[in-house]
């Protein structure tokens, strides 16, 4: 997947796109979707700020079975048992 930057400027403000983030600076600019509310990032669906606010928390609810390693991404934890797999352990 690509990740690509886009910088719109209007009357009032600025605001980024970073793949799903919505981020706006300045201005009275809406957008729909969810905000952070410790970063104020905003992100197109509710489950993309769930995601994004174990950032905040620490939070890692994908354990590996096999060494205990916790991920706060499912596709993380995915990518990691491949590891065990090349080792031979899975």
């Amino acid at each position: 997947m690509n990740s690509h930057k886009t910088t719109h400027h209007t009357t009032g403000g600025e605001h980024q796109t970073t793949g799903g983030e919505h981020q706006t600076t300045g201005g009275d600019h809406q957008t729909t979707g969810s905000q952070c509310p410790v970063c104020n990032k905003w992100f197109k669906f509710p489950s993309w700020l769930e995601m994004h606010m174990r950032t905040h928390t620490g939070v890692k609810p994908f354990k590996c079975d096999i060494c205990g390693r916790g991920f706060g991404r499912k596709d993380s934890w995915r990518n990691h048992k491949l590891v065990h797999m090349n080792k031979g352990d899975i």
